[in-house]
């Protein structure tokens, strides 16, 4: 989207601002990605609707105080969960913001460099900015209390750390609560790329190599008319097997 704005697909932005000053080795030239317009449409996109907090009041009738003891529970933890979500979606921006670079393009005769300009994009693969979030969150993100957090807000240490109030769901191994059945037993592929590569499938617990006979219908032939007569075909297969 920076760069929708940049290239001029958007109408609703432009190109970005860079530094007025150089070092003298250089010149600005060109387009910057505007970045800030895309954390602005980012934010506004994922904003939530932070309910009120428990002894608030955003109403006129007799029935928005009566409300039950259940329905103010549930009312604290969305503040809490949306307080939190509002927190790491920062985080994203932030970490979005800090990946923006100079990019430099040589200007001369047989590829020297008498005039170079610059511009402030980000990077050209954008991965690099998922690397830096799976790092922050491979870092062991704060565990952060529900009550603390509709209380007082989120601790001041966690400015540049993501937080969580509950812990996710385990999809590892079985649990009945949230409906999965782990993945022991489970098949997977030892030379696949992605979440079926046993190295993940299996979550580390490794697996086992069994070899199996395999029977197939194999060498068919459609006769006139009309049937189509196959031969079973026996072979050796190997398969792996979550531990």
């Amino acid at each position: 989207m920076t760069r929708d704005c940049a290239s001029g697909m958007l109408p609703s932005c432009g190109c970005g601002t860079h530094p007025e000053d150089t070092d003298g080795t250089f010149k600005w030239s060109g387009c910057d990605d505007n970045v800030r317009w895309g954390a602005k449409f980012a934010r506004q996109f994922v904003k939530n609707e932070i309910p009120l907090a428990s002894g608030e009041y955003n109403g006129d009738g007799d029935e928005d105080l009566s409300a039950n003891a259940n329905e103010d529970a549930v009312r604290r933890e969305q503040r809490a969960m949306s307080i939190v979500d509002e927190h790491n979606y920062k985080i994203g921006r932030k970490v979005v913001l800090s990946s923006v670079k100079t990019h430099c393009k040589c200007h001369g005769m047989s590829g020297s460099c008498n005039v170079k300009t610059c511009w402030r994009g980000l990077p050209n693969k954008f991965i690099g900015v998922g690397i830096k979030l799976l790092k922050l969150y491979n870092k062991t993100p704060l565990k952060v209390e529900m009550v603390q957090v509709i209380r007082f807000g989120l601790p001041k240490h966690t400015d540049s750390s993501l937080v969580y109030i509950t812990e996710s769901s385990d999809y590892c191994n079985y649990d009945q609560r949230v409906g999965s059945y782990g993945t022991v037993g489970r098949k997977c592929n030892s030379t696949a790329i992605g979440t079926e590569n046993c190295l993940a499938m299996c979550c580390g617990r490794g697996y086992t190599t069994q070899t199996i006979e395999q029977t197939e219908r194999c060498q068919c032939k459609y006769h006139w008319c009309c049937y189509v007569n196959c031969q079973n075909c026996t072979s050796l297969v190997k398969r792996q097997i979550c531990n």
